[in-house]
């Protein structure tokens, strides 16, 4: 059986030596800005350049504006959505 979580988890997809990418919902359930402020955090401690990764833009009515309030977490973060 599936495990089911309560509540959306962004999720680490992809370490490589000088970055990381973070996995997340482009929709109001699956964004947890605090959450991604903590791996933000964690990636300047150990020197990775972080990568956030908008998933279901498609199912999003307004992609843009999820984006945008991820890129206010740090100006120079790189915010991709798919």
């Amino acid at each position: 059986m599936a495990e089911q979580w309560e509540y959306p988890v962004a999720r680490v997809i992809a370490q490589h030596r000088n970055r990381l990418d973070l996995l997340g919902e482009a929709g109001e359930r699956g964004l947890d800005l605090n959450r991604f402020e903590r791996y933000l955090n964690l990636a300047n401690e150990v020197g990775a350049a972080p990568v956030i990764i908008l998933s279901k833009a498609d199912l999003s009515d307004d992609p843009e504006t999820f984006c945008r309030q991820v890129q206010a977490l740090d100006s120079l973060l790189m915010v991709v959505t798919i």
